[in-house]
């Protein structure tokens, strides 16, 4: 019995890797160029002065101008995971020292904070998913285990928010957040009937209010914030009823949501994962729909003022991108793919990866 099960186990997935559209092997996107390793690195700036890299043995390294220092300390196989926003004044680290062992979406990570371009830290919680805002004075993050998101002033440390979700129904739910300014914070939430919201949380009044409820629970919601805008992104999971949309809000419409202008609508389910770049192009995944049996992703560009769509990705299956400063990164079979933004040119052409 345990080898007949094995086997079948087994049988589904390779029948499930057989049916995933392969991804194309030939893409003309430049491989991101850096000195050392790539899957060691963390992060690294858009002119490669600095870098963040791990060591198998669990320390996370800053590296500027041939000086190599400390940032934290850790055990064997410690994973950390640096990100940053377009203000270049703060990054946030995560570790998590028991990454290889145990897989958890909920598992918090310890998370730590530096001044860009340092490398002295400063632990300031333990969550997920987390978030700078407000020229980085601002950090959220996402306690999974208490099911609130959090909210730290990184100039006035004293100061911090704590907003409880309503949700009780999807424990794997990780919430959306923005804060556009200092008195506003617009997140994502799950109502007690598993239908996705959206909330409006009014910080000198203290006062909730929905701003946006679709009529299924068969769908996903996406934010950011773009232009003055809030942009509310939702993709479809139903493969019966398929459709995408995104809307743009202008923070001065809060109250009135029906002054939302659709900019994009399609009537595919996009996996979505959606990024406002620094650039002010919006980037999401789009379903490509080739015959009534195979659908390729790709990575689309949006002009949210023209409304244009552009497919600027070329490996048929590309669920997600990731920014970093002005890059948009394409993770690809080992090798990270630069889908916007320049490459690095180092004086002493010393490249890892393909050249």
């Amino acid at each position: 019995m345990v080898l007949e099960k094995n086997n079948n186990l087994f049988l589904i997935f390779i029948i499930s890797f057989l049916l995933t559209p392969a991804a194309d092997a030939n893409s003309k996107l430049p491989v991101i160029k850096t000195k050392q390793n790539i899957a060691n690195i963390r992060y690294i700036s858009s002119d490669g002065k600095y870098t963040y890299y791990q060591r198998r043995t669990g320390e996370l390294y800053f590296s500027s101008n041939y000086e190599v220092k400390e940032v934290l300390k850790g055990i064997e196989y410690n994973h950390y995971l640096v990100i940053g926003s377009e203000s270049k004044k703060k990054l946030i680290i995560s570790s998590w020292s028991n990454f290889q062992k145990f897989l958890s979406m909920r598992e918090p990570a310890t998370l730590h904070i530096v001044d860009y371009g340092t490398h002295l830290s400063q632990k300031i919680g333990n969550g997920i998913s987390p978030r700078l805002h407000l020229n980085d004075e601002w950090l959220s993050f996402f306690d999974p285990k208490t099911k609130s998101i959090l909210f730290q002033n990184l100039i006035h440390y004293e100061i911090k928010l704590n907003i409880n979700l309503s949700n009780t129904i999807n424990h794997y739910f990780i919430p959306e957040v923005i804060m556009p300014n200092k008195t506003t914070i617009i997140y994502t939430d799950i109502d007690k009937n598993g239908i996705p919201i959206v909330s409006h949380f009014n910080i000198p009044d203290q006062k909730f209010s929905l701003l946006y409820k679709p009529e299924t629970h068969q769908t996903k919601i996406e934010l950011c914030f773009l232009n003055d805008h809030v942009v509310i992104a939702e993709f479809g999971l139903d493969t019966l009823n398929e459709y995408s949309s995104i809307k743009r809000l202008a923070i001065t419409q809060l109250e009135n949501y029906a002054q939302a202008v659709n900019i994009y609508e399609s009537k595919l389910n996009d996996i979505g994962n959606m990024i406002c770049h620094m650039d002010k192009q919006i980037y999401f995944s789009k379903k490509i729909k080739k015959n009534a049996t195979i659908s390729n992703y790709e990575i689309a560009s949006l002009n949210p003022d023209s409304k244009e769509v552009k497919i600027i990705s070329d490996l048929k299956y590309a669920p997600q991108a990731f920014p970093m400063e002005d890059k948009i990164i394409i993770p690809h079979r080992g090798e990270f793919l630069l889908l916007v933004g320049k490459n690095i040119e180092y004086n002493d052409h010393i490249f890892g990866g393909k050249q």
